[in-house]
């Protein structure tokens, strides 16, 4: 039997042919830490993503609240003590100084018409139901006594003033009225809410 040598050429070919191309271990290895830096780039992604959203919510609750507070004060400064009445905690009713007689002035013989905008001797009701803050004019007569002022008028508008409303609060204040609202919006992307609470108070009109 003949033995047939090896050549120096022949093992450097063989070496070359084995060392090309990469272990089951190794690629493992590899993918494990891609894995790893992907992960950690989604995670900041998410986490970054999660406060911008948690941000741009608290800033919409604040901005809506701020809205609808100042919206009712800039009505109730019109009214007086005796032309308001409170129907549990989160509902107001109230008049305003209006042309009823539409002569072009809110007083007649010297004294002042009250009533609401478009409504001759109505009312204007804020109340909070359903998550909203309505704006409703009520028919009259007001009756203060008896805490009444119609039903709503036929023909007119009801407005909503605020939304994504948790909770309202009136208080009656000496010479005013002290208003709590509080919004709240759920994050779709965390699922947690974000809430912001403004509190405002109207001084009534002096006479």
């Amino acid at each position: 039997m003949t033995t047939v040598p090896v050549s120096g050429t022949s093992r450097a070919l063989g070496a070359r042919h084995r060392s090309a191309g990469f272990t089951l271990i190794e690629v493992m290895i590899v993918l494990t830490i891609l894995l790893g830096v992907f992960g950690a780039v989604l995670i900041s992604f998410l986490v970054g993503r999660r406060s911008h959203v948690a941000g741009d919510a608290y800033v919409q609750v604040q901005q809506e609240a701020r809205r609808a507070v100042d919206e009712m004060i800039k009505e109730l400064r019109g009214s007086t003590t005796d032309r308001l009445f409170l129907v549990g905690t989160d509902t107001v009713v109230f008049q305003v100084p209006n042309d009823n007689d539409d002569d072009g002035s809110v007083t007649t013989g010297g004294a002042l018409e009250w009533g609401a905008p478009g409504v001759a001797d109505g009312c204007i009701q804020y109340a909070f139901t359903g998550g909203q803050i309505q704006r409703t004019l009520l028919a009259g007569p007001f009756d203060s006594e008896a805490q009444t002022c119609g039903d709503a008028a036929a023909g007119e508008p009801v407005w909503t003033v605020g939304n994504h409303v948790e909770d309202v609060t009136f208080t009656a204040t000496t010479g005013g009225m002290r208003i709590s609202v509080t919004t709240q919006m759920t994050e779709q992307l965390a699922g947690d809410g974000q809430s912001a609470t403004i509190t405002g108070r109207a001084q009534y009109r002096n006479l």
